[in-house]
Order: C-alpha cells, then structure tokens, then sequence
C-alpha cells in the first residue's frame, strides 16, 4: 500500500510543478541517501529517545556502507528556535544533505538545509508528514515566532522495511493534522478570490486538496493500515497543495499565523481547540458579510505590539494593505468562494469530534490562546480567512 501511495504523490508533486525540488523515494533508505548525499558526509537530527530506539543502529550501519554521519541529539520537545539551532551552525561546510527522522523535527531541519544550501531528507519511521512540504516555518523566538522561508531540495525517503507501522499514535496525529490543515484550504480558497487567481496551477492543487479531504470524511475513522495510508495521502496532498501556492504577498494560513503568536505551548490538542473555534468563526462570517462592528484598528495594533515586541506602526500599514486588498475585490466575493467549502467543513464536525474523543484526545483551556485566535488574520505578512473575520467584525467579541 506504501508504495502505491508513494506512486500518487508523486504524480502529484510533478502536476503541481514541484518534481523540481520535492522528491518521492522508495526502497532502501540507504541507496536514496547515496543519490543525495554521494561522498556519504550528511548530518543527522535525532531525538534522545529515537536516537536509542533506532538512531544508534542506523548510524552504525551507515558507516558499515561507507557513509559519515554527523549526530545530532535534540530535546524531545525540539521546535525551532534558536536554542536547537545554535549547536548545529557549526556542521561541516562539505556536508552533503541533512537528514531527519522525526516529523516534529522538521523545522530545525528545513532552517539548517536551507542555511547551508543542502538537499533536506526526512527518512519517515512513522506516517507522519509533519511540515515536511512547509515552504514557510515558524522560527520561536523568546516571546514571539516568526517566518523563514525554507527554499531547500527536499527528498521524502519511504522505506516500507524502516517504517513503524503502530497505528493508534499516527491516525489520531494524521487525523487532527488533516482538519486543523483543512483551514488553510479555505485561506487557499479566499487568497485565491482576492488574487483574483483561476491558473491550471491552482485549480489542481485545489482539487487535489478537495478531493482528499472528501476521501476522509465520507470514509469511518478507524485505525487499520488502508485508513492510516489515505490519511497520510490526504494531509500530504492538503500540506503539498499549500506549498504550491505559497508566497504570494499576504497570504499565510490562519493556522500559521496561530502557531506563530500561541508559541512554544502549541500542541495537538491545542490546534482541535484552534480548529473548532476557528471554523465556528468562518461559518459565522459566510452568514452574512454585512460588519457587526467596526474593527478596532488601534486596539489591534497596540495588542500586536504587546504580544510580539515589534512597532504597532508595523501592524497598521498592513491593515492598510490588506483592507485595501480586499475592498479590491469585494468581501461578499471573496466570502462567497469559500461559503459552500466552508459547509462541507461543518458538516462533518461531530463526526471529527467524536473520532477525536474517541482516540484519546485532550481538551484544553484556551483561554491563554484567544488572543492569538483573535489576531491571526492581522499579521502584515498574512492573509487569511481570519482577515475577512475581522473586517465582519465578529473576532472583535473574542475577549
């Protein structure tokens, strides 16, 4: 099944007009290594606990074969900050590619392959894409994070003999990831609207991240190997739709933008509690486009600055751009692209709650969060849905 899935992705990845910098491989882990990594010098990024599980094993063999790997052992609760990426500045200039192996990592991965101008491999040991198709992460700063695009080769190494195939931790990951990153599909839908963008480009990745989440829902959510194959399908196909249609000006997903101002605290169950109110606010504005309120422009701004340490000044000239964007096309034409996808979404929430329960899921206080949720849409490098939420009025109740 593995191997099939790897076949769709891949024709992905070339219809999207990316098989010039992602690339699928299957088989043996260590041939797709020599074809990236061919003087056999590459660092690679471990947690302790999968350094012991099977990191000392696999860099044992390595040699065995003629590699020279570099380790690097990262805390369990390894995000991107400056912290994780201070020790690993001083790799060799010579190194070939760096490698990873857990999805979390991703981040720290990206920022020091781009750094260093190398291919980024993530060797999967579990189904989890993670951020792996990222083209913009969340760098942590002490009180803030913020974007680094991230313009590396990438390869996604599949080796059928090397992957831990335990189901209940990657479905119930896979299936949060997929709704939290059925969002950004909706911020896809609205910047698309704004830009006023009807390219074959978009219309496949749109289709592609339709038709997967589609797959999803209508299908129970159980946790046998076919399920766990076509949720990692889905979130791939949903993350690589999002990386094809990354950067352009404003836009970022209200889900990253989340990410960045909720910080380092931000874990699964945090994004359900992020996806479930966001959506509850998207469904709101696409009732009627009419403002409620009138946003609080200055409020905002100063709101900004106190949660990131950057000048208010910064956060008013983009309302500017982005109010000026919208009112470019229209918010009841921009609302109304996304109104029915938006339905879809809705639709499906109880049985996405109750899959959740039943998984094990947590619940948390989100009330540490609200201020992100609030002010997701108004980052001057962003547009989103959050955006259009703002300009109805709605989030201004958010307290």
């Amino acid at each position: 099944m593995l191997k099939k899935t790897a076949e769709i992705l891949a024709e992905r990845v070339k219809n999207l007009e990316l098989n010039n910098i992602i690339h699928i491989k299957t088989g043996d882990r260590f041939n797709s290594l020599k074809e990236l990594a061919p003087y056999g010098k590459f660092a690679a990024i471990f947690t302790a606990k999968s350094f012991t599980a099977f990191g000392k094993d696999f860099s044992e063999r390595a040699k065995l074969l003629g590699f020279k790997p570099l380790n690097f052992i990262l805390p369990e609760d390894a995000k991107l900050n400056f912290s994780n990426v201070f020790d690993m500045i001083g790799v060799p200039e010579d190194i070939r590619a760096i490698v990873y192996f857990d999805s979390d990592l991703y981040g720290v991965a990206l920022y020091i392959a781009t750094l260093f101008n190398v291919p980024c491999a993530y060797v999967m040991r579990k189904p989890l894409i993670g951020g792996f198709f990222r083209s913009r992460i969340v760098f942590s700063y002490e009180k803030f994070s913020d974007l680094f695009s991230a313009d590396c080769e990438r390869y996604l190494i599949l080796d059928d003999a090397f992957i831990d195939k335990t189901l209940s931790d990657s479905v119930y990951e896979n299936y949060v990831g997929l709704f939290t990153e059925s969002l950004s599909v909706a911020d896809m839908i609205a910047c698309s609207a704004l830009y006023e963008d009807n390219s074959p480009r978009y219309l496949r990745a749109f289709s592609y991240a339709k038709d997967s989440i589609d797959a999803v829902i209508s299908s129970p959510c159980k946790k046998t190997e076919d399920f766990s194959d076509m949720l990692f399908l889905a979130l791939s196909t949903l993350s690589l739709a999002d990386f094809s249609l990354g950067g352009k000006i404003l836009s970022e997903s209200a889900k990253t933008s989340f990410m960045r101002l909720a910080g380092a605290n931000c874990d699964t169950a945090t994004l359900y509690a992020f996806y479930i109110r966001a959506l509850s606010l998207y469904a709101l504005a696409c009732l009627s486009s009419d403002p409620l309120l009138v946003p609080d422009y200055l409020s905002r701004a100063d709101a900004l600055k106190e949660l990131t340490g950057k000048d208010d000044g910064l956060f008013l000239d983009g309302f500017i751009k982005q109010t000026q964007a919208i009112k470019t096309v229209g918010t009841d034409k921009t609302v109304s692209a996304v109104k029915d996808y938006i339905s879809l979404l809705n639709d499906n929430l109880i049985n996405f709650r109750d899959a959740y329960i039943n998984y094990g899921g947590k619940c948390v206080d989100f009330t540490p969060f609200n201020s992100a949720l609030k002010y997701c849409g108004d980052l001057p490098d962003a547009f989103n849905f959050m955006s259009l939420v703002r300009e109805t009025g709605i989030s201004e109740r958010i307290e």
